[in-house]
């Protein structure tokens, strides 16, 4: 009758109807695509009703999630009959109570999702038969106890995480297509457990207690990119690292017992283009072994507190564009060395409190396009010359001056200025800057007025001036005729445009 009734119907959700205790014969809406329940406290049985009495059941669903059933002890699959023919994504989570899963077929389910299901112990397979024939993503996550699970052959993404040790070996050793594998909270790692992961492209490896494996990365031979977080036993990089001829892309995030990334381990990471290093605690330094990383583009450290310096043998990163470095307070210089990175375009240091000066090298860096420096506390120079088109000078409250020579940046466009509060005076070779479009000034209180070559910046189409007592009101009377030209003047909170 509820077909009848209902012949339209593409979605249903059922959410938060504590009390109902059995599910409404929802099987037999044709035209139903998308079915959620979630939050049903009294559900106890999902049984033979649920399908109802027709040959086929659900025959358009295409969407099925059951979430927040904490009361689901039993689903039950009835023979006979087509189930599901068409699903594509099926998402269980939060069943704590739920032991097995319906001995079903699913043709054409392409996602499958199982979260938070602790008793969850099997899903059976039928005869042999293949469940999933076209399943291409799974994810496992606080499974504890399952133990058993029908392997998908075509499978392409792979989460496992908090489940059994078993059911992670198991689908290491059948499933041999996987492109894409995330491994996470497990107690131990067995030597060769991706032995047969020939065609993986990338692999994160999360929260694990214990030292790697000898064998962990052997026969990744197509592997692209490695993330490795939460590792509380890794002391230097995986050994096998030096494998991964393909690599392109390593991140190491909050290893807290990395010391140093090791020499060996880099020596073959020719393809590597994207190193991230964040919140390791321990890491002192990256290794002379940053040398053979000739194809390194991207190179971004964060929050490595005990990090003092940045090897010499960085002079060796040919490729390199983007350099950003934030939260290392122990950082005292930069290798003077830098000045041959031909290429990097773009340079950051932010939250370095113990940065004095940058070397003069900085000169050299013929590409550089942008430089940053922010909340450097210590900071009290900036070299003579530097060829770029963006400087950003942040919260470097030790500033007092900026070099004449920056008549020297003939490229650049943006200038900013902001939490220098001991910086007195801007240089009159200011005016020198023929493609200046934009000069920010905040939060330099001791900076009492601009210099008189501003008026010959006729490229200059913005200015802003906030936080800066002495300068807001000079200009505002006797320096206006040096800003007026502007187009546009932003000074505290007003805003000025010229007709």
């Amino acid at each position: 009758m509820m077909d009848l009734l209902l012949p339209n119907l593409v979605e249903i959700s059922l959410e938060d109807c504590e009390r109902c205790q059995q599910l409404p014969p929802l099987g037999k809406l044709r035209s139903l695509k998308v079915l959620i329940i979630k939050g049903m406290g009294a559900l106890k049985y999902i049984d033979n009703n649920f399908y109802g009495d027709t040959e086929s059941c659900f025959p358009s669903l295409k969407v099925l999630k059951v979430r927040e059933t904490p009361c689901l002890e039993e689903w039950a699959a009835v023979n006979g009959r087509q189930h599901f023919p068409l699903l594509t994504s099926f998402t269980i989570h939060y069943c704590p109570k739920l032991v097995k899963l319906p001995m079903l077929c699913f043709p054409s389910l392409e996602v499958l999702s199982i979260c938070k299901a602790p008793c969850l112990e099997e899903w059976a397979a039928i005869d042999g038969r293949q469940h999933f024939p076209l399943l291409t993503s799974l994810t496992i996550d606080d499974c504890p106890k399952l133990v058993k699970l029908p392997m998908p052959k075509s499978l392409k993404r792979l989460g496992v995480i908090g489940t059994s040790v078993s059911v992670l070996k198991s689908l290491m050793t059948n499933v041999t297509v996987v492109k894409y594998v995330w491994i996470s909270e497990f107690p131990e790692l067995s030597g060769g457990l991706l032995q047969n992961q020939k065609q993986l492209k990338e692999l994160s490896i999360d929260k694990i207690s214990v030292k790697p494996p000898s064998n962990l990365l052997d026969n990744l031979s197509s592997l692209k990119r490695l993330f490795l977080q939460r590792w509380s036993q890794l002391e230097t990089l995986p050994a096998g690292l030096q494998n991964l001829t393909c690599l392109e892309d390593l991140r190491v995030w909050h290893c807290n017992s990395l010391v140093s990334l090791g020499v060996n381990e880099l020596q073959c990471l020719s393809s590597l283009s994207s190193l991230e290093i964040n919140y390791c605690q321990k890491l002192r330094c990256l290794s002379e072994g940053v040398r053979y990383l000739t194809s390194l583009e991207k190179m971004y450290i964060e929050a490595c507190p005990k990090l003092n310096s940045l090897p010499q043998s960085i002079q060796h990163l040919s490729s390199l564009r983007s350099m950003q470095i934030w939260h290392c307070e122990k950082l005292i210089s930069l290798p003077n060395k830098i000045q041959h990175l031909a290429r990097l375009s773009e340079l950051k240091i932010s939250d370095c409190s113990n940065l004095v000066s940058l070397p003069q090298s900085i000169q050299h860096l013929s590409s550089l396009r942008s430089l940053c420096i922010e909340d450097c506390e210590k900071l009290i120079s900036l070299p003579n010359e530097i060829m770029l088109s963006e400087l950003n000078i942040l919260n470097c409250s030790a500033l007092m001056s900026l070099p004449q020579s920056i008549q020297h940046l003939s490229s650049l466009r943006t200038l900013s200025i902001r939490g220098c509060d001991k910086l007195i005076s801007l240089p009159n070779e200011i005016q020198h800057l023929a493609m200046l479009s934009e000069l920010t000034i905040t939060g330099c209180s001791a900076l009492m007025l601009l210099p008189p070559g501003i008026r010959s910046l006729t490229a200059l189409e913005r200015l802003t001036i906030e936080r800066c007592p002495h300068l807001e009101r000079r200009c505002q009377e006797e320096d206006w005729p040096t800003i007026a030209h502007i187009p546009y003047k932003r000074i505290s909170k007003e805003v000025y445009h010229n007709s």
